[in-house]
């Protein structure tokens, strides 16, 4: 065999196995599921319509994609935490009437270096006040 067919027929095995693992990430990419989570944390309003968790707590992957009345509850009695989310698409859930009350926000985790950020689904108030 030649150089040069031994030149083509690596590259053609190279090719061949970087689609592959191209494939592979691909199919790996589409499989990773989003789940949803929870954390407890004070609703507040910052400058320009900025709603915020204060004093969250960790975010837990939910099994349930809202709150119920159990898990309010529970969320009542756990104490707060000491992050912080930016919350996204949160206007549907009337957050003016929640100010600076003690709620369960769930939805999607962004995480950020920037500041981390919850695409809420469900926000649900666990207390009155967050003291």
């Amino acid at each position: 065999m030649s150089t040069v067919t031994r030149l083509a027929v690596l590259a053609s095995l190279i090719g061949s196995f970087a689609s592959y693992a191209l494939a592979s990430q691909a199919s790996q990419a589409s499989t990773q599921k989003l789940d949803i989570v929870e954390s407890i944390g004070c609703l507040a309003e910052e400058p320009k319509g900025t709603w915020v968790l204060t004093d969250a707590t960790e975010p837990v992957v939910s099994k349930q994609p809202y709150t119920n009345e159990a898990a309010r509850k529970e969320a009542a009695a756990r104490p707060l935490g000491n992050l912080r989310f930016t919350l996204l698409a949160i206007n549907m859930f009337n957050p003016d009437a929640l100010r600076s009350h003690k709620v369960a926000a769930k939805g999607l985790l962004i995480k950020d270096p920037a500041g981390n950020r919850i695409n809420v689904t469900s926000l649900q108030p666990v207390a009155d006040s967050c003291k």
